[in-house]
């Protein structure tokens, strides 16, 4: 069962080694892609507010599982799981809320949090019914003997598990996708989700069509009262791969908007995000000789960085899916 728990920005992320066999790069900065203009994005509809004052959603309590549920990749393995737990385990101060929104977030009423990464997973792998692509989320990994990281889950700190093996994880049910495994009755049913994508993405993404595909099928997966939102990830160290990035997340946020507003976009890759991350070895792991040993995970310090820059897309995105409908 998930821990009720609020982070402070201070933890202290426990160190692990993962040969991931990419070769050291110079930590030479290089110059950021320019991002999509926000203008490109699409503009959220404003919801009309009854003339006897709002009426906000209701929400069912969680039988089992978190109230708000991360569901991502390996970004949340290597720390993101720590950032998003600060953030969504204390919305009020996260977000700086006013009244109306503190009222939302007491409509709300979550007390837990929990956080769970697959790694080299997206939402077309949790939206497979069966082979490779949903054995990617599923199938044990055989080095390590584990696949996933979750904060929150059985406690507050990180835990690496293998999908499947426990009661918390049986998300591999015969028949059904992981995220329909995730959503059965009786099962995980947050009053939240977020779903946190893009890196292994990209190539899929380039092509829109293949975007509203994943997001149509992840929301038909959702319980009809879970709120939703969807954002993408962390920036990686390369100019040339955040370009790619940037394209990716422009198709998925049209395909977001598409949905009607049964989910809601939160744009990971910021102007800022993206500048700040590019080129810059202070924000990924590297060998003592400074150069970078992992372009597309960030450190600690990068994470914190990045979740400077996303927090207002992802507070924005959380009160027009938990605000007047």
């Amino acid at each position: 069962m998930a821990v009720p728990r609020t982070l402070g920005r201070g933890l202290k992320l426990l160190g692990i080694t993962v040969l991931l066999g990419c070769a050291a790069v110079s930590p030479q900065r290089a110059e950021p892609p320019q991002p999509v203009s926000d203008a490109r994005l699409p503009t959220p509809v404003a919801l009309p507010v009854p003339a006897d004052g709002p009426e906000l959603p209701r929400f069912s309590e969680p039988t089992f599982g978190p109230d708000i549920l991360v569901i991502g990749d390996s970004q949340v393995s290597f720390g993101a799981g720590a950032e998003y737990l600060a953030v969504l385990g204390n919305l009020a101060q996260s977000c700086n809320a006013n009244a109306s929104q503190r009222d939302y977030l007491d409509n709300l009423s979550a007390t837990s949090v929990a956080a769970i990464g697959v790694r080299s997973s997206s939402l077309e792998h949790w939206t497979a019914h069966e082979g490779t692509k949903k054995g990617v989320v599923c199938d044990k990994d055989q080095r390590f003997g584990v696949n996933a990281g979750a904060y929150g889950v059985k406690s507050s700190s990180r835990s690496f598990v293998q999908i499947g093996e426990e009661r918390d994880y049986e998300f591999c049910r015969s028949g059904q996708t992981p995220l329909e495994a995730m959503f059965r009755q009786g099962y995980y049913r947050p009053k939240l989700a977020v779903l946190a994508f893009l890196g292994n993405s990209v190539d899929r993404w380039e092509d829109p069509a293949a975007a509203r595909t994943d997001v149509e099928n992840a929301v038909a997966a959702l319980p009809p009262d879970t709120a939703c939102v969807i954002m993408t990830t962390a920036p990686a160290f390369d100019a040339e791969v955040n370009a790619k990035r940037l394209k990716a997340q422009q198709n998925l946020a049209q395909a977001v908007a598409a949905t009607g507003g049964r989910c809601s976009f939160a744009r990971g890759l910021t102007e800022r995000a993206v500048a700040s991350a590019t080129g810059n070895p202070d924000f990924f792991r590297t060998n003592d000789a400074g150069e970078v040993l992992d372009r597309f995970h960030p450190n600690a310090k990068g994470f914190a960085e990045f979740f400077e820059h996303v927090t207002p897309a992802l507070c924005q995105a959380v009160f027009q899916q938990i605000g007047p409908r």
